[in-house]
């Protein structure tokens, strides 16, 4: 804000100032000491180019004046704006936060059933072993019977 200010030029501001106070500047050249003419050094003379002086100077102090506080409404919503935004962006980090807690129990439970499967087919692979083992034997028992009814047949 404050390069904007100083990059504005005291001629722009009077350009812009003047015609909004009605006063018309008069050129530079006019007040200047070298230009002054011999009825310009009477009192009355003075007193008004210290008026015109004063006027354009009061011209210029409220032209910068208006810019400032345009700048400042500009800053004012921009930090509004800015303000809204980060309130938006908590409320959704919140959200996401929510649906992330969610989604952890979520798996939490999916971990828990897997495990409670795995533990329950185990168990059951178990369990075919043992009743293929008996199987097996059965079966060998029962073929040992065929041999022996075979065997004694003969």
């Amino acid at each position: 804000m404050v390069s904007f200010l100083h990059d504005e030029s005291p001629a722009t501001a009077e350009k812009d100032a003047a015609p909004a106070a009605g006063i018309v500047p008069e050129p530079r050249a006019a007040s200047t000491p070298a230009a002054s003419t011999p009825a310009a050094s009477t009192p009355a003379a003075s007193v008004f180019e210290a008026q015109a002086v004063a006027q354009q100077a009061a011209a210029l102090s409220v032209a910068t004046l208006d810019r400032i506080e345009s700048a400042a409404a500009r800053l004012e919503q921009d930090i509004a704006a800015a303000l809204q935004e980060q309130a938006e962006l908590q409320a959704g980090a919140g959200t996401a936060a929510e649906k992330a807690v969610r989604a952890a129990q979520a798996a939490w439970r999916a971990a828990v059933d897997a495990e409670k499967s795995s533990t329950q087919a185990r168990a059951s692979l178990r369990k075919v072993g043992r009743y293929l083992a008996i199987t097996v034997v059965l079966v060998v028992i029962q073929l040992l019977i065929a041999v022996l009814f075979a065997v004694s047949a003969h």
